[in-house]
């Protein structure tokens, strides 16, 4: 992995924490962001007879079975049946227990053009990259719902920006979630934010899917060795800076080392006088008895 010529990164500027990147290491954030397709008959039926408040996205991915976790998906159901909104959730199984007529079950949306749609209020997920950067191109509130590796900064990222809320599992309850739910759709502070990190994540030079074509095609032409930074050909106590390290201690303890043999021969010095003494004292009074 040391050698590897280009690393191309899924995490966008405008969104994700400064950080200082080396010149082989690309952001391409926003690779699966493009502008909705028309919706089918089908979908534009069930958004035209939704809720005048408007429609919830709810979507895990296909990493995560929710029917392996029956108690979470019942705490959601409750939760989403608690909003006047119309509620859309991906979800493959059997339904789960509290599940309220205001919600869909469906296998599968068409994510990104319905995020697109003026009448979605707001977007719940785990926190996957890929999905948190569709619904910040087309400027969706979102409640995210960690469950482990990125999605945790993610959700944090998120919560930083303003653009939405996040519960994490340890603090997970039917009314936090209903809450951040209200919170994202409601607060203006929210949709201010999502509106101009829009905006600021569309402004692009160039869409990431061309820009990770075009250094891929400079990688292939002319290698990457002059990318590369020379760290990888340091040795372990080069990189970790041992050596520096052994020699700032040896400088910082120098000092203390040459007081402590100072005080040490004082202190024999002073402690062979009074043996002198004491000993010529003696010699002296045996002389005279």
């Amino acid at each position: 992995m040391l050698w590897t010529e280009i690393w191309l990164f899924n995490v966008h500027f405008t969104f994700d924490f400064p950080r200082p990147l080396m010149p082989n290491l690309v952001p391409v954030g926003g690779l699966v962001t493009k502008d909705a397709k028309p919706l089918s008959r089908k979908w534009q039926d069930i958004l035209n007879n939704s809720s005048k408040s408007g429609v919830v996205l709810v979507s895990f991915g296909s990493l995560i079975d929710l029917n392996l976790m029956p108690e979470f998906s019942e705490l959601l159901a409750r939760a989403l049946a608690r909003i006047p909104q119309t509620v859309v959730w991906n979800y493959k199984g059997q339904a789960p227990a509290g599940l309220g007529a205001n919600t869909i079950l469906v296998e599968d949306f068409p994510q990104n053009a319905l995020l697109a749609h003026p009448k979605i209020r707001a977007y719940v997920t785990h926190g996957e990259s890929c999905s948190l950067h569709e619904a910040i191109y087309h400027g969706r509130p979102i409640v995210v719902l960690p469950f482990f590796v990125d999605q945790w900064l993610n959700s944090k990222m998120v919560q930083s920006r303003v653009i939405g809320r996040r519960v994490l599992q340890s603090e997970l309850t039917e009314q936090k979630v209903f809450a951040a739910l209200v919170t994202a759709m409601t607060d203006p502070k929210i949709r201010d934010n999502m509106k101009e990190l829009s905006y600021a994540f569309r402004d692009n030079f160039r869409h990431p899917l061309k820009a990770a074509g075009l250094w891929l095609s400079h990688v292939i032409k002319f290698r990457g060795d002059h990318l590369r930074p020379v760290v990888h050909e340091l040795y372990t106590y080069q990189y970790y800076l041992i050596d520096v390290s052994l020699f700032l201690l040896c400088v910082f303890l120098l000092p203390f080392a040459l007081l402590f043999f100072l005080l040490r021969c004082l202190c024999r010095c002073a402690l062979r006088v009074p043996r002198k003494i004491i000993g010529s004292f003696s010699s002296k009074k045996e002389k005279d008895e």
